[in-house]
């Protein structure tokens, strides 16, 4: 039962889907390890998340870490995060989508364009580099506090 759980509620209706229209076409993996994960985003044509909403988007700066061409939604943090290291797509507008899948899957020079790209803005990416951030904000803050 996925009625509790947000990242996979869908999954019976998206399967059944699936299985429907294209099931020789769709392999479901389930939970990969860290090497796995690693081996499919970097040998990935695309690695494409049409969400209507989106967090930080932390898959899409994995795929980017491993150089992989990302297509994503503009409803997300991911303009942001990866600039020109991504498509960005309309989630509810098909030919938003098409287009950019046609684009990235026809064109392998953009595809590597937005694989290094992506991968140069996800390197600034890091749990070091977001700990120093931190650091530097909170001396910011505390600066102050200190000199009075």
């Amino acid at each position: 039962d996925y009625a509790g759980d947000n990242f996979l509620s869908s999954y019976p209706e998206v399967r059944r889907l699936v299985d429907a229209a294209c099931a020789d076409a769709v392999r479901f993996s389930g939970r990969l390890s860290d090497d796995d994960l690693v081996a499919v985003l970097s040998g990935a044509c695309a690695v494409v998340l049409p969400s209507f909403d989106e967090g930080f988007g932390l898959p899409a700066v994995e795929a980017a870490a491993c150089g992989a061409a990302v297509v994503v939604t503009r409803e997300s943090a991911m303009p942001e995060v990866l600039g020109d290291g991504a498509l960005y797509i309309d989630p509810a507008d098909d030919d938003s989508l098409y287009a950019a899948l046609v684009q990235v899957l026809d064109d392998p020079a953009l595809r590597a364009q937005l694989g290094e790209r992506a991968a140069g803005r996800a390197g600034a990416l890091t749990w070091d580099a977001a700990a120093a951030r931190v650091e530097a904000a909170l001396e910011e803050c505390l600066a102050p506090v200190v000199r009075t």
